[in-house]
């Protein structure tokens, strides 16, 4: 009885020794042994919970990192299946149309005069399109 581990109780401290060496350790209360805070309640593993993280990690792949790949295998085909003559976005949201092709970059002329020529990687590449601008109307001009 002069072993600490025998004074522990399983609610987290150490119970006083009352006169004669008994502790004064929680009972099952008809008088019986103590009650011993090793053993897991009941249930405390079980193949149900087991399954339900497995059917959340499922899940979890299925609506997050599924599409995500999906959308980048898409935008991989997209840039390396470029071609000469493509109007194109960059991710910096330049406009302009593709002059030459490298093997890992694209020549691309930008501006409205169609001056400047710009290597850009092909990663940098955001979509296949042509601006949109709208002209004023010639009335609208001349007031």
């Amino acid at each position: 009885m002069n072993d600490f581990t025998d004074f522990y109780t399983p609610f987290g401290g150490f119970d006083e020794i009352a006169p004669g060496g008994q502790t004064s350790a929680p009972t099952t209360g008809d008088g019986g042994a103590p009650v011993v805070a090793d053993d897991p309640p009941a249930g405390f593993f079980n193949w149900t919970m087991i399954l339900i993280w497995g059917l959340v990690i499922v899940a979890m792949w299925f609506m997050l990192i599924r599409p995500q790949r999906k959308r980048e295998k898409e935008m991989r085909e997209m840039q390396q299946g470029l071609k000469v003559g493509d109007n194109v976005v960059t991710t910096s949201g330049f406009f302009g149309k593709i002059l030459g092709v490298g093997t890992d970059a694209y020549l691309i002329e930008f501006g409205e005069n169609r001056g400047l020529n710009v290597w850009v990687r092909k990663s940098d590449i955001a979509g296949i399109k042509s601006p949109t601008t709208t002209a004023p109307k010639k009335e609208e001009a001349t007031k």
